[in-house]
């Protein structure tokens, strides 16, 4: 929580961040972080700025422990386990946003193409009207 307000606005100001203060972000192994963080991660100099791990759970405890600076993770499933998972106690999101990615469902081959039409529809409109945002907010 104490570090939730530090001036990140981009990749290279984490970059810095972390060679500041001696302290790598931790990140998940094998999660795509978008094409750009991609390509970069490829350079031996960007990834020594990072921890991987194989299992999410560990970049919590790292952080709590003054291991690493902080970690990547999704903002929604972050919320809630901010506000339900003693793990996560003392953490805090912070704004800087390393990559948007649209959200998936997942629904049987056996809906009908029209029903399919009707689900993308609804998710489009609650998405513009901002009816996703309120109910994220009301359930975290």
């Amino acid at each position: 929580k104490q570090d939730v307000g530090l001036d990140i606005g981009s990749m290279d100001a984490l970059l810095a961040l972390t060679e500041q203060r001696g302290a790598k972000i931790g990140m998940q192994q094998d999660v795509y972080y978008g094409d750009e963080f991609a390509a970069r991660l490829k350079a031996p100099a960007f990834a020594s700025h990072f921890d991987p791990v194989a299992d999410a759970a560990l970049n919590s405890r790292k952080t709590r422990a003054g291991r690493i600076l902080g970690f990547f993770e999704e903002k929604v499933s972050m919320q809630y386990q901010i506000k339900t998972n003693p793990d996560f106690a003392g953490l805090a999101l912070h704004p800087f946003t390393l990559h948007n990615e649209a959200v998936f469902f997942g629904v049987s081959r056996q809906v009908s193409e029209a029903v399919l039409k009707r689900l993308k529809e609804a998710f489009i409109r609650l998405e513009q009207t901002g009816e996703l945002e309120r109910i994220r907010a009301q359930l975290w």
